[in-house]
């Protein structure tokens, strides 16, 4: 692993063509006029491609991140640039993880984002800041990506469509949301428009005027939106709705919400959309506090658990739903693995051949071992033979020289 600096004026191309995953290139302390570009680098997040920059530096030529993945970008700070894409431009890129970034003044005009992504899965954007932009936070295109504790503060535009975060297209599923600020925007403080089975904790939406002024927007015409989860946020002081379904036809789960002080309704529901359920949630001082239909389940004194959760949130990322049950208070846990049937194992012709030739030798040893004991009992019968032989011997000396005795007598008489 290796550091490379760059100081105002170098050529920021050179040096990061040089580095390699695990190498981290360090932005000195200036402004830095070029664009930070990154392109056809494939890491992992173990193992990423760094730049960091220091406290003071600046880059006014914007960032773009393309065709990559395993990139980490820190503290990087993009403040008026002329670039097209905006200041923060991640594209078609995965596991890449931005802390600590800000993109501000960035020029009014509609393509003009402070940190917009497309095409993006398991990106974590972290601390992160748009001030004073067209637009705040702008994705498409995105799977399994999370913003938490990030503000998107005065986003305004000329066309008046400046949402603070705003999530597109139909194939955009699975992202969350969690801490974050969205405040003195000029449309929409969450916008998810077109997606769906969206996570949003503990978000603020406050501030939201002149256009459609609405704090979080939870659907859109795309006959696949909506159907998002909820938890404990805030819509506060919007010249509009607090949260509406916008006509998303899925319904979406709504849990200790806030609505208060909103222009119009603190709660909407329209169109054709299925009805979305409400726990514990509470609207006051709002134009009108509740307009949601009457198949609307509301439930002020529910105690939520795991099995009020959609059935979707278990086909999401394991961390966009561990962060859902988190935000209720429980634990998640992962289900029992699923073991695979175990087949009998194929039959090897070589082990059954050791294992007859196994058995035919235990059988030799037993008959050996039989043998041997008969061996040992013959020998001690041989012994005995062999005594009693001696004996009979001894008494055949002996009668021999009783005859020989018995001869010499009759002699003598």
């Amino acid at each position: 692993m290796a550091d490379y600096y760059v100081a105002p004026g170098d050529s920021l191309s050179e040096i990061i063509a040089t580095a390699l995953a695990g190498d981290t290139v360090h932005l000195s302390t200036g402004t830095h006029t070029g664009q930070l570009g990154i392109s056809g680098r494939t890491y992992t997040s173990d193992n990423p491609l760094s730049i960091v920059a220091d406290e003071g530096a600046v880059l006014l030529g914007g960032v773009l991140v393309q065709n990559s993945s395993g990139i980490w970008l820190e503290n990087l700070v993009v403040h008026d640039t002329a670039d097209d894409h905006g200041g923060i431009y991640l594209y078609n890129v995965d596991d890449c993880v931005a802390v600590g970034c800000v993109a501000s003044d960035i020029p009014m005009s509609t393509t003009h984002a402070g940190f917009r992504m497309r095409y993006v899965t398991n990106c974590l954007i972290y601390q992160c800041e748009v001030l004073r932009c067209a637009r705040g936070f702008e994705t498409t295109h995105a799977v399994g990506c999370v913003w938490r504790e990030c503000r998107a503060v005065d986003c305004r535009e000329a066309a008046d469509d400046a949402d603070g975060f705003v999530v597109y297209e139909i194939d955009s599923e699975y992202n969350a949301f969690v801490d974050c600020e969205s405040t003195g925007c000029c449309d929409d403080g969450y916008d998810n428009w077109t997606s769906s089975h969206n996570v949003l904790v503990r978000c603020v939406a406050s501030l939201i005027d002149p256009h459609d002024g609405n704090g979080f927007k939870l659907g859109g015409s795309a006959g696949t939106s909506g159907g998002h989860i909820v938890i404990d946020c805030i819509s506060e002081n919007n010249t509009e709705v607090g949260f509406t379904n916008n006509s998303g036809p899925r319904p979406s789960l709504l849990i200790g919400c806030v609505a208060m002080g909103n222009g119009a309704d603190g709660f909407e529901e329209f169109g054709d959309a299925e009805p979305s359920t409400y726990y514990n949630c509470i609207a006051t001082g709002n134009g009108v506090d509740w307009d949601v239909s009457s198949g609307a389940i509301r439930n002020d004194n529910h105690v939520v658990t795991i099995d009020d959760f959609p059935a979707w949130l278990d086909n999401a990322p394991s961390h966009i739903r561990d962060i859902a049950i988190l935000a209720i208070g429980e634990e998640p846990v992962d289900p029992p693995p699923v073991e695979p049937p175990i087949d009998p194992p194929e039959e090897n012709p070589i082990m059954g051949a050791v294992a007859d030739l196994q058995v035919a030798v235990d059988t030799l040893v037993a008959n050996v071992t039989v043998q041997q004991e008969a061996l040992v009992q013959v020998e001690a019968a041989n012994v005995e033979i062999v005594a009693s032989t001696a004996a009979i011997e001894t008494a055949m000396a002996g009668l021999q020289a009783a005859d020989v005795a018995a001869d010499v007598l009759a002699e003598q008489l």
